[in-house]
């Protein structure tokens, strides 16, 4: 297993974690949307 081969894997680890964090932050954003128009209503 060389260095470069690791460092690819690292760099794909790290990007789909970043996408997996986007997804769950804009979940959260619209469940607290939601709670906030039900507190509303």
């Amino acid at each position: 297993m060389s260095i470069g081969n690791s460092l690819g894997e690292y760099e794909k680890g790290q990007i789909d974690a970043y996408f997996l964090i986007e997804i769950n932050i804009k979940q959260i954003g619209t469940i607290l949307d939601r709670s906030k128009t039900a507190i509303r209503n």
